[in-house]
């Protein structure tokens, strides 16, 4: 199944003008604005405010009170419009992509609340914020100063300054990064959950400058896909480059890339595709290709190192889930790009669903079928215990006999958790040996193995299930 064969409930409202409904069909949107097309043909008044409008999620009718209406015309003269909410500014790309109405000022509506938490904070955690706020805008400053200077140098004289910057100044800045942040771990070592929320959040606003100068840390905490680790930042992590338009900027994307974690993240996709050879070398039934399924499968970077010669093609079949519609066309794209450049087409589908759905199937084989080797690296450090256990459960149920499935979760030890967690505001659930072997007990007739990548802050469970 292709990502663009699988349904999707659209998105259908009502202009009001006039006295006068006008229905539309929503096409798509962007942050401010929805896209739409008039199912009756006409426009009912063109760049001018009308009464109201509304928008029917799942069953009942929302109103989204009075829009400005911005019409065009489309293909063969259909009658489109952009409709922007004036009276109640909305987040049209999550009312569009998530079904969710989310007001542009709702944070307001907190204000008052948070400046009372501000008395909450700890005197000794303002003070270190204060000055690491001081100390970030002396090396923001400085490393400004150089990019002024370079503005109008050559391209390549100032790529060559830049690269001396970076490998000394900005060397030193990492290490003095490094400093504040062992700091920072120990003196929240003893939080308890709701300290290290109040604290992170207090922590955030007051960085949040710098946070924006990172594209890395920018993403992590403004996630406009509506969760951490969408794609893009497993681009980044992937690319583990300098980026951005600043000494200073580029600097502060690439510190958090650098780290165990990010490295964890790397590691694994190397690892994937070994234990993905090795499952090969002993699936249950030669004669066949090895059925892949890959959950929060995301844009799927392992499947495409798999392939790399044309007889691969026929070697693997992989099946790959997720509910981010955007990360399987990417996935779907670029291994069609893998089979036009071995000239030999991967057998792939893609399946746009949820863990939800997995969990409430009555047929689940006949839904998502029987595979060799399962795997997912993403999912289970957002699973409470009962969760994980249910979905663990499941994916063995669609394990072929002889078949093998290893999960990932970040571990307990996993020394990138404090900069995750008030730095990116990237909270997992993170998970002992014990507790991780403790999801599977009941699996029928399962053999384990536990181990961790190099950096020792992930790891995984080996599920092997028994031929007969």
């Amino acid at each position: 199944m292709s990502i663009s064969e699988v349904p999707k409930a659209p998105l259908r409202g009502e202009v009001i003008h006039e006295g006068r409904r006008h229905p539309f069909e929503v096409l798509g949107a962007r942050r401010s604005a929805l896209e739409v097309r008039f199912t009756n043909g006409t426009l009912p008044v063109d760049r001018m405010e009308v009464e109201g409008a509304e928008v029917t999620l799942i069953a009942d009718p929302i109103a989204i009170g009075r829009c400005r209406v911005e019409g065009h015309r489309g293909v063969g003269d259909v009658a489109m419009a952009h409709i922007i909410p004036t009276e109640t500014p909305l987040r049209c790309d999550d009312l569009y992509k998530r079904r969710l109405v989310v007001r542009l000022d709702q944070g307001f509506d907190q204000t008052a609340l948070l400046q009372r938490r501000k008395a909450e904070i700890r005197p000794e955690f303002r003070a270190y914020t204060a000055d690491l706020v001081y100390d970030l805008a002396i090396y923001r400053q400085l490393f400004d100063e150089i990019d002024a200077s370079l503005a109008n140098e050559k391209p390549e004289t100032a790529a060559l300054v830049r690269d001396s910057v970076r490998a000394k100044q900005g060397r030193a800045f990492l290490r003095f990064f490094d400093e504040r942040l062992a700091q920072l771990e120990t003196m929240v070592a003893g939080f308890t959950r709701a300290e290290h929320e109040r604290h992170g959040f207090y922590f955030r606003r007051n960085v949040w400058g710098n946070i924006l100068t990172s594209a890395f840390l920018a993403r992590t905490n403004i996630r406009p896909r509506g969760y951490a680790g969408d794609s893009m930042m497993m681009q980044q992590l992937y690319d583990n480059s300098y980026q951005g338009d600043s000494l200073f900027g580029q600097l502060m994307h690439k510190h958090p890339i650098e780290t165990a974690a990010a490295q964890a993240v790397r590691n694994r996709r190397k690892l994937l595709v070994d234990l993905i050879e090795a499952a090969y070398r002993d699936r249950p039934d030669p004669s066949r290709a090895l059925r892949i399924l890959s959950v929060a499968c995301g844009p799927a970077w392992e499947v495409r190192d798999l392939f790399t010669r044309a007889e691969d093609a026929a070697r693997f079949s992989c099946t790959l889930l997720d509910q981010d519609e955007e990360a399987l066309g990417e996935a779907e794209h670029h291994i069609h790009l893998v089979g036009t450049r071995l000239e030999a087409p991967v057998q792939a589908k893609y399946l746009r669903d949820s863990v939800r759905t997995m969990l409430m199937s009555k047929d689940i084989v006949a839904q998502f079928g029987k595979h060799d080797f399962i795997y997912s690296m993403g999912l289970f450090d957002y699973l409470t215990a009962p969760v994980a256990r249910s979905v663990l459960t499941r994916l063995y149920e669609l394990l072929e006999p002889g078949g093998r499935m290893v999960i990932g979760n970040f571990h307990v030890e996993n020394p990138t958790r404090t900069y995750m967690e008030y730095w990116m505001d990237w909270v997992l659930l993170y998970r002992h040996e014990d507790d991780f072997q403790a999801l599977g007990r009941e699996l029928p007739g399962a053999t384990f193995e536990i181990y961790r990548e190099e950096t020792r802050s992930q790891m995984f469970l080996d599920v092997r299930k028994p031929r007969g």
